[in-house]
Protein backbone atom coordinates (compact mmCIF):
# COMPACT_ATOMS: atom_id res chain seq x y z
CA UNK A 1 0.00 0.00 0.00
CA UNK A 2 1.50 3.38 -1.35
CA UNK A 3 0.73 6.17 1.31
CA UNK A 4 0.87 9.75 0.74
CA UNK A 5 0.92 11.59 4.03
CA UNK A 6 0.19 15.20 4.41
CA UNK A 7 0.89 16.93 7.65
CA UNK A 8 3.23 19.71 8.87
CA UNK A 9 6.40 19.44 10.18
CA UNK A 10 6.57 22.58 11.83
CA UNK A 11 9.08 22.11 15.01
CA UNK A 12 6.59 22.93 18.19
CA UNK A 13 3.64 21.61 16.48
CA UNK A 14 2.03 18.77 18.03
CA UNK A 15 0.76 17.32 14.60
CA UNK A 16 4.28 17.26 13.27
CA UNK A 17 5.61 15.23 16.45
CA UNK A 18 2.50 12.75 16.24
CA UNK A 19 3.22 12.38 12.32
CA UNK A 20 6.63 11.74 13.21
CA UNK A 21 5.96 8.83 15.09
CA UNK A 22 2.93 7.24 13.28
CA UNK A 23 5.17 8.05 9.53
CA UNK A 24 7.99 5.81 11.49
CA UNK A 25 5.69 3.34 12.66
CA UNK A 26 4.10 2.83 9.23
CA UNK A 27 7.30 2.46 7.65
CA UNK A 28 8.39 -0.25 9.79
CA UNK A 29 5.02 -2.63 8.65
CA UNK A 30 5.46 -5.08 5.42
CA UNK A 31 4.14 -3.50 2.54
CA UNK A 32 3.51 -0.26 3.21
CA UNK A 33 5.71 2.80 1.47
CA UNK A 34 4.82 5.90 2.85
CA UNK A 35 5.65 9.75 1.12
CA UNK A 36 5.23 12.79 3.12
CA UNK A 37 3.75 15.78 1.58
CA UNK A 38 4.10 19.48 3.83
CA UNK A 39 5.07 22.97 3.18
CA UNK A 40 8.24 23.35 4.21
CA UNK A 41 9.08 26.39 5.96
CA UNK A 42 12.48 27.72 7.76
CA UNK A 43 11.13 26.08 11.17
CA UNK A 44 10.96 22.81 10.07
CA UNK A 45 11.48 19.30 11.72
CA UNK A 46 13.44 16.37 9.70
CA UNK A 47 11.72 13.24 9.18
CA UNK A 48 14.13 10.32 8.29
CA UNK A 49 11.74 7.72 7.50
CA UNK A 50 9.90 8.75 4.37
CA UNK A 51 10.56 10.83 1.36
CA UNK A 52 9.35 14.25 2.28
CA UNK A 53 7.80 16.60 -0.47
CA UNK A 54 6.61 20.20 -1.03
CA UNK A 55 2.83 20.34 -1.09
CA UNK A 56 3.74 23.34 -3.67
CA UNK A 57 5.24 21.01 -6.37
CA UNK A 58 2.14 18.76 -6.56
CA UNK A 59 1.69 18.87 -10.42
CA UNK A 60 -1.78 18.29 -13.07
CA UNK A 61 -1.98 14.52 -11.09
CA UNK A 62 -1.61 15.24 -7.47
CA UNK A 63 -1.69 12.79 -5.46
CA UNK A 64 -3.34 10.26 -8.23
CA UNK A 65 -0.98 7.54 -7.57
CA UNK A 66 -1.58 6.47 -4.28
CA UNK A 67 -3.61 3.83 -2.65
CA UNK A 68 -4.37 5.83 -0.19
CA UNK A 69 -4.33 9.54 0.68
CA UNK A 70 -4.44 10.90 4.69
CA UNK A 71 -4.47 14.17 5.38
CA UNK A 72 -4.21 15.69 9.04
CA UNK A 73 -6.40 18.84 9.64
CA UNK A 74 -6.28 20.80 12.93
CA UNK A 75 -7.08 23.96 14.44
CA UNK A 76 -3.77 26.07 13.17
CA UNK A 77 -4.27 28.27 10.00
CA UNK A 78 -0.79 28.52 9.09
CA UNK A 79 -0.21 24.66 9.66
CA UNK A 80 -3.30 23.27 7.76
CA UNK A 81 -4.15 25.62 5.15
CA UNK A 82 -2.31 24.22 2.65
CA UNK A 83 -2.94 20.70 3.52
CA UNK A 84 -7.01 21.90 3.48
CA UNK A 85 -6.49 23.43 -0.08
CA UNK A 86 -5.40 20.10 -1.11
CA UNK A 87 -8.19 18.03 0.29
CA UNK A 88 -10.45 20.33 -1.02
CA UNK A 89 -9.22 18.57 -4.69
CA UNK A 90 -8.34 15.02 -3.74
CA UNK A 91 -10.70 12.88 -1.66
CA UNK A 92 -9.22 10.64 1.42
CA UNK A 93 -9.04 9.75 4.56
CA UNK A 94 -9.30 13.06 7.29
CA UNK A 95 -7.56 12.87 10.88
CA UNK A 96 -9.47 14.64 12.74
CA UNK A 97 -7.14 16.62 14.72
CA UNK A 98 -9.78 18.88 16.49
CA UNK A 99 -13.18 18.76 17.21
CA UNK A 100 -13.82 22.47 17.09
CA UNK A 101 -12.51 24.45 14.24
CA UNK A 102 -13.52 27.53 14.55
CA UNK A 103 -9.84 29.88 14.71
CA UNK A 104 -9.11 27.63 11.21
CA UNK A 105 -11.85 28.39 9.18
CA UNK A 106 -12.43 31.75 10.40
CA UNK A 107 -8.54 32.62 9.46
CA UNK A 108 -8.64 30.55 6.49
CA UNK A 109 -11.79 32.33 4.85
CA UNK A 110 -9.61 35.94 5.92
CA UNK A 111 -6.17 35.32 4.87
CA UNK A 112 -5.77 32.06 2.58
CA UNK A 113 -9.05 33.16 0.69
CA UNK A 114 -9.34 36.89 1.43
CA UNK A 115 -12.54 36.42 1.68
CA UNK A 116 -14.14 37.22 5.65
CA UNK A 117 -18.01 36.83 4.08
CA UNK A 118 -16.98 32.84 3.22
CA UNK A 119 -16.56 31.98 6.89
CA UNK A 120 -20.00 33.28 7.29
CA UNK A 121 -21.68 31.31 4.67
CA UNK A 122 -19.53 28.10 5.95
CA UNK A 123 -21.29 28.33 9.21
CA UNK A 124 -24.98 29.30 7.28
CA UNK A 125 -24.21 25.83 4.99
CA UNK A 126 -23.60 23.88 8.17
CA UNK A 127 -25.76 25.33 10.90
CA UNK A 128 -28.03 27.87 9.41
CA UNK A 129 -29.31 31.45 9.19
CA UNK A 130 -28.83 31.78 13.08
CA UNK A 131 -25.42 30.46 12.78
CA UNK A 132 -24.54 33.24 9.76
CA UNK A 133 -25.87 36.08 11.77
CA UNK A 134 -23.44 35.28 14.37
CA UNK A 135 -20.82 34.74 11.74
CA UNK A 136 -21.61 37.95 10.43
CA UNK A 137 -21.45 39.76 13.69
CA UNK A 138 -17.69 38.09 14.54
CA UNK A 139 -16.82 39.34 10.97
CA UNK A 140 -17.99 42.54 11.08
CA UNK A 141 -16.91 43.49 15.39
CA UNK A 142 -13.82 41.30 15.72
CA UNK A 143 -13.15 37.89 17.80
CA UNK A 144 -14.77 39.03 20.91
CA UNK A 145 -14.54 37.22 23.57
CA UNK A 146 -18.61 36.55 24.09
CA UNK A 147 -18.69 36.18 20.33
CA UNK A 148 -16.05 33.36 19.87
CA UNK A 149 -16.92 31.66 23.27
CA UNK A 150 -20.86 31.27 21.67
CA UNK A 151 -19.71 30.04 18.11
CA UNK A 152 -16.98 27.45 19.64
CA UNK A 153 -19.57 26.39 22.02
CA UNK A 154 -22.82 25.79 19.74
CA UNK A 155 -21.21 25.66 15.87
CA UNK A 156 -17.56 24.29 15.82
CA UNK A 157 -17.35 23.78 12.81
CA UNK A 158 -15.51 20.86 12.24
CA UNK A 159 -17.76 19.52 9.58
CA UNK A 160 -15.71 21.03 6.29
CA UNK A 161 -13.33 18.90 7.07
CA UNK A 162 -15.55 15.87 6.18
CA UNK A 163 -17.17 17.16 3.05
CA UNK A 164 -14.46 15.37 0.86
CA UNK A 165 -13.38 12.82 3.09
CA UNK A 166 -14.01 8.56 2.49
CA UNK A 167 -12.80 7.91 5.96
CA UNK A 168 -12.22 10.04 9.61
CA UNK A 169 -10.18 9.01 12.75
CA UNK A 170 -10.61 10.88 15.68
CA UNK A 171 -8.92 10.36 19.24
CA UNK A 172 -11.18 10.56 21.38
CA UNK A 173 -14.52 8.95 21.68
CA UNK A 174 -16.39 12.49 22.18
CA UNK A 175 -14.91 13.20 18.80
CA UNK A 176 -15.46 10.04 17.55
CA UNK A 177 -19.50 10.58 18.69
CA UNK A 178 -19.69 14.01 17.61
CA UNK A 179 -18.61 12.92 13.47
CA UNK A 180 -20.84 10.16 13.73
CA UNK A 181 -23.92 12.58 15.24
CA UNK A 182 -23.49 14.13 12.04
CA UNK A 183 -23.16 11.48 9.49
CA UNK A 184 -24.60 8.36 11.35
CA UNK A 185 -23.61 5.50 9.07
CA UNK A 186 -22.62 7.67 5.83
CA UNK A 187 -18.80 8.23 6.84
CA UNK A 188 -16.56 5.48 7.91
CA UNK A 189 -14.86 6.44 11.07
CA UNK A 190 -13.10 4.92 13.89
CA UNK A 191 -11.63 6.16 16.93
CA UNK A 192 -7.69 5.85 17.76
CA UNK A 193 -5.86 6.19 20.78
CA UNK A 194 -3.20 9.38 20.09
CA UNK A 195 0.35 7.16 20.00
CA UNK A 196 3.39 8.70 21.99
CA UNK A 197 5.75 11.24 20.36
CA UNK A 198 9.34 10.12 19.69
CA UNK A 199 10.91 11.95 22.95
CA UNK A 200 14.59 11.10 21.87
CA UNK A 201 14.43 12.37 18.96
CA UNK A 202 13.15 15.40 19.77
CA UNK A 203 15.74 15.75 22.01
CA UNK A 204 18.44 15.22 19.92
CA UNK A 205 18.82 12.15 22.84
CA UNK A 206 20.87 14.14 25.05
CA UNK A 207 20.35 12.94 28.55
CA UNK A 208 17.33 14.72 30.42
CA UNK A 209 18.05 17.68 32.81
CA UNK A 210 18.15 16.97 36.68
CA UNK A 211 16.99 19.02 39.15
CA UNK A 212 20.05 20.57 40.02
CA UNK A 213 20.12 21.70 36.21
CA UNK A 214 16.88 23.01 36.77
CA UNK A 215 17.59 24.65 40.00
CA UNK A 216 14.79 22.82 41.75
CA UNK A 217 15.14 22.59 45.26
CA UNK A 218 14.61 19.21 46.94
CA UNK A 219 12.70 19.99 49.64
CA UNK A 220 10.08 20.91 46.86
CA UNK A 221 6.88 18.76 44.97
CA UNK A 222 7.25 20.07 41.98
CA UNK A 223 3.71 20.50 40.14
CA UNK A 224 3.96 20.77 36.80
CA UNK A 225 1.14 22.68 33.86
CA UNK A 226 2.64 21.82 30.64
CA UNK A 227 2.19 22.69 27.05
CA UNK A 228 0.41 25.82 25.11
CA UNK A 229 -0.28 28.31 27.58
CA UNK A 230 -4.17 29.64 27.31
CA UNK A 231 -7.09 30.82 29.60
CA UNK A 232 -8.21 27.63 28.76
CA UNK A 233 -5.73 25.61 30.62
CA UNK A 234 -7.39 27.14 33.90
CA UNK A 235 -3.41 27.79 35.40
CA UNK A 236 -5.13 30.91 37.48
CA UNK A 237 -7.73 28.41 38.82
CA UNK A 238 -4.43 26.11 39.74
CA UNK A 239 -2.60 29.70 41.32
CA UNK A 240 -5.49 30.50 43.29
CA UNK A 241 -6.16 26.90 45.25
CA UNK A 242 -2.43 27.29 45.90
CA UNK A 243 -2.37 30.53 47.69
CA UNK A 244 -5.67 29.98 49.38
CA UNK A 245 -3.91 26.88 51.31
CA UNK A 246 -1.02 27.54 53.39
CA UNK A 247 0.52 23.92 53.06
CA UNK A 248 0.37 23.46 49.89
CA UNK A 249 1.83 27.04 49.43
CA UNK A 250 4.87 26.01 51.42
CA UNK A 251 5.44 23.06 50.06
CA UNK A 252 4.60 22.82 46.18
CA UNK A 253 6.75 24.59 43.69
CA UNK A 254 4.43 25.39 40.28
CA UNK A 255 6.23 25.48 37.32
CA UNK A 256 4.70 26.73 34.25
CA UNK A 257 6.29 25.30 30.95
CA UNK A 258 5.50 26.15 27.49
CA UNK A 259 4.43 29.44 25.15
CA UNK A 260 1.27 30.67 23.28
CA UNK A 261 -0.86 33.75 24.29
CA UNK A 262 1.59 36.17 25.65
CA UNK A 263 -1.25 38.40 27.19
CA UNK A 264 -2.37 35.33 29.40
CA UNK A 265 1.39 34.37 30.17
CA UNK A 266 1.70 38.23 31.03
CA UNK A 267 -2.20 37.85 33.16
CA UNK A 268 -0.47 34.72 35.07
CA UNK A 269 2.64 36.76 36.02
CA UNK A 270 0.73 39.46 37.43
CA UNK A 271 -1.74 37.07 39.27
CA UNK A 272 1.39 35.42 40.87
CA UNK A 273 3.01 38.81 41.71
CA UNK A 274 -0.46 39.41 43.15
CA UNK A 275 -1.37 35.94 45.11
CA UNK A 276 1.79 35.76 46.58
CA UNK A 277 3.21 33.15 44.92
CA UNK A 278 6.85 34.61 43.63
CA UNK A 279 8.33 31.62 45.72
CA UNK A 280 6.06 29.19 44.88
CA UNK A 281 5.58 29.87 41.08
CA UNK A 282 7.97 29.85 38.09
CA UNK A 283 7.57 30.44 33.89
CA UNK A 284 9.41 28.50 31.55
CA UNK A 285 8.35 30.31 28.49
CA UNK A 286 8.91 28.64 24.80
CA UNK A 287 11.24 25.93 26.14
CA UNK A 288 13.54 24.44 24.47
CA UNK A 289 12.38 20.09 23.74
CA UNK A 290 14.71 18.98 25.87
CA UNK A 291 14.16 21.47 28.86
CA UNK A 292 10.29 20.55 28.45
CA UNK A 293 11.00 16.83 28.54
CA UNK A 294 13.36 17.10 31.55
CA UNK A 295 10.83 19.29 33.43
CA UNK A 296 7.62 16.64 32.76
CA UNK A 297 10.29 13.53 33.68
CA UNK A 298 10.75 15.50 36.71
CA UNK A 299 7.50 16.31 37.68
CA UNK A 300 5.95 14.59 40.98
CA UNK A 301 2.41 15.87 40.04
CA UNK A 302 1.53 17.27 36.70
CA UNK A 303 -1.98 19.88 35.88
CA UNK A 304 -3.81 19.64 32.53
CA UNK A 305 -7.20 21.49 33.27
CA UNK A 306 -8.96 22.29 30.46
CA UNK A 307 -12.38 24.30 29.65
CA UNK A 308 -13.26 24.37 27.52
CA UNK A 309 -12.11 21.56 25.71
CA UNK A 310 -12.03 21.50 21.97
CA UNK A 311 -9.07 19.28 20.93
CA UNK A 312 -10.03 15.51 19.66
CA UNK A 313 -6.70 15.16 22.52
CA UNK A 314 -3.75 16.35 24.12
CA UNK A 315 -0.30 15.91 23.95
CA UNK A 316 0.66 17.38 26.49
CA UNK A 317 -1.53 14.69 28.39
CA UNK A 318 -0.11 11.77 26.72
CA UNK A 319 3.64 13.70 27.31
CA UNK A 320 2.59 13.53 30.97
CA UNK A 321 1.16 9.91 30.43
CA UNK A 322 4.46 8.56 29.23
CA UNK A 323 6.47 9.78 31.50
CA UNK A 324 4.54 7.91 34.05
CA UNK A 325 2.87 11.08 36.28
CA UNK A 326 0.10 11.38 38.02
CA UNK A 327 -2.28 13.64 36.55
CA UNK A 328 -5.20 16.06 37.49
CA UNK A 329 -7.46 17.07 34.61
CA UNK A 330 -10.72 18.29 34.14
CA UNK A 331 -13.58 15.90 33.84
CA UNK A 332 -14.39 17.08 30.35
CA UNK A 333 -13.99 15.54 26.77
CA UNK A 334 -10.73 13.34 26.33
CA UNK A 335 -9.57 13.66 29.99
CA UNK A 336 -12.62 12.54 31.22
CA UNK A 337 -11.90 9.16 28.78
CA UNK A 338 -9.15 8.26 31.09
CA UNK A 339 -9.83 5.36 33.89
CA UNK A 340 -10.83 7.22 37.15
CA UNK A 341 -7.68 5.38 38.73
CA UNK A 342 -5.12 6.58 36.03
CA UNK A 343 -6.09 10.90 36.24
CA UNK A 344 -7.14 12.79 39.25
CA UNK A 345 -10.57 14.21 37.74
CA UNK A 346 -11.80 17.46 38.89
CA UNK A 347 -15.17 18.46 38.12
CA UNK A 348 -15.60 22.01 36.45
CA UNK A 349 -18.98 22.42 38.76
CA UNK A 350 -16.95 23.10 41.83
CA UNK A 351 -13.78 23.35 40.48
CA UNK A 352 -12.04 25.33 42.89
CA UNK A 353 -12.94 23.23 45.72
CA UNK A 354 -12.25 19.35 44.36
CA UNK A 355 -8.63 21.08 42.97
CA UNK A 356 -7.10 22.07 45.99
CA UNK A 357 -8.66 18.25 47.24
CA UNK A 358 -6.83 16.96 44.27
CA UNK A 359 -3.73 19.06 44.89
CA UNK A 360 -3.60 18.10 48.95
CA UNK A 361 -4.11 14.42 47.99
CA UNK A 362 -0.95 14.71 45.76
CA UNK A 363 1.17 17.21 46.61
CA UNK A 364 0.92 16.25 50.69
CA UNK A 365 0.23 12.43 50.35
CA UNK A 366 3.16 10.69 48.91
CA UNK A 367 1.48 7.32 49.61
CA UNK A 368 -1.47 7.74 47.20
CA UNK A 369 1.21 9.79 44.64
CA UNK A 370 3.02 6.35 44.22
CA UNK A 371 -0.15 4.42 44.14
CA UNK A 372 -1.55 6.66 41.28
CA UNK A 373 1.92 6.14 39.86
CA UNK A 374 1.55 2.59 39.44
CA UNK A 375 -1.49 3.29 37.76
CA UNK A 376 -0.52 5.09 35.33
CA UNK A 377 2.47 2.82 34.56
CA UNK A 378 0.21 0.02 33.98
CA UNK A 379 -2.34 1.77 31.49
CA UNK A 380 0.70 3.80 29.79
CA UNK A 381 2.01 -0.22 28.88
CA UNK A 382 -0.84 -0.95 27.32
CA UNK A 383 -2.18 2.18 25.36
CA UNK A 384 -0.38 4.94 23.05
CA UNK A 385 1.77 3.00 20.94
CA UNK A 386 2.35 4.64 17.46
CA UNK A 387 3.06 0.33 16.07
CA UNK A 388 -0.70 -0.62 16.98
CA UNK A 389 -1.94 3.08 15.89
CA UNK A 390 -0.22 2.34 12.27
CA UNK A 391 -1.36 -1.52 12.61
CA UNK A 392 -5.30 -0.28 13.11
CA UNK A 393 -4.78 2.65 11.03
CA UNK A 394 -3.91 0.65 7.80
CA UNK A 395 -6.73 -1.75 8.67
CA UNK A 396 -9.03 0.90 8.35
CA UNK A 397 -7.52 2.21 5.02
CA UNK A 398 -8.06 -1.12 3.74
CA UNK A 399 -12.03 -1.53 4.83
CA UNK A 400 -14.25 -1.74 1.80
CA UNK A 401 -16.57 1.05 3.43
CA UNK A 402 -13.37 3.28 2.63
CA UNK A 403 -13.59 2.70 -1.09
CA UNK A 404 -17.71 2.27 -1.41
CA UNK A 405 -18.04 6.52 -1.26
CA UNK A 406 -21.22 6.53 0.81
CA UNK A 407 -21.61 10.14 1.41
CA UNK A 408 -20.93 11.51 -2.31
CA UNK A 409 -23.59 8.94 -3.20
CA UNK A 410 -25.98 9.97 -0.77
CA UNK A 411 -25.58 13.76 -1.79
CA UNK A 412 -25.90 12.52 -5.37
CA UNK A 413 -29.50 10.97 -4.14
CA UNK A 414 -30.28 14.01 -2.11
CA UNK A 415 -29.39 16.09 -5.21
CA UNK A 416 -32.25 13.75 -6.95
CA UNK A 417 -34.86 13.93 -4.59
CA UNK A 418 -34.43 17.57 -4.13
CA UNK A 419 -37.82 19.62 -5.67
CA UNK A 420 -40.25 16.86 -4.83
CA UNK A 421 -43.67 16.84 -2.76
CA UNK A 422 -42.64 16.92 0.93
CA UNK A 423 -45.65 14.25 1.75
CA UNK A 424 -44.17 12.12 -0.27
CA UNK A 425 -40.08 12.89 0.58
CA UNK A 426 -40.66 11.12 3.73
CA UNK A 427 -40.67 7.55 2.21
CA UNK A 428 -38.55 8.10 -0.36
CA UNK A 429 -35.57 9.18 2.07
CA UNK A 430 -36.33 6.09 3.94
CA UNK A 431 -36.54 3.77 0.89
CA UNK A 432 -32.86 5.77 -0.48
CA UNK A 433 -31.04 5.54 2.96
CA UNK A 434 -31.72 1.95 2.91
CA UNK A 435 -30.58 1.15 -0.56
CA UNK A 436 -27.72 3.15 0.12
CA UNK A 437 -26.65 1.66 3.54
CA UNK A 438 -27.09 -2.32 1.64
CA UNK A 439 -24.95 -1.34 -1.45
CA UNK A 440 -21.95 -1.87 -0.13
CA UNK A 441 -18.31 -2.21 -1.92
CA UNK A 442 -20.43 -3.10 -4.96
CA UNK A 443 -21.96 0.22 -6.12
CA UNK A 444 -18.63 1.77 -5.53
Amino acid sequence: MRIAWLTPLTFGSGVSRFSLSVVRALNSLEGIDVDVWHSPSENDVDCPWAPTFSLADLGAKGLDGYDTVIFNLGNHPGNHAAIYECYRRTRGIVVLHDRVMQDFFFSYASESRKNPMLYACLMGYVYGAEAAQLAIDIVLQGQTAALWEEASARFPLFEPCLFNASGVVTHSYEAYAKVNSRYPGLLPSVQLEHPYYLYALASDSKPPLSRVDLAIPDDKVLVVASGRISPQKRIDVVMSALATDPELKARALLVIAGGGDADCIEHLRSLSRELGLEDTTRFVVDPDDRTMQSLVSLADVAVNLRHPSTESASGSLIEQIYFRKPVIVSKIGVYDELPDDVVVKVSLEDEKAELGKALRRLVLDTTFRENTVVSVRTYAESHFSSKTYAERLVAFAADPRICTDILSRADARAAQLRGGRLESMRSAVAEAAAELMAGGADEA
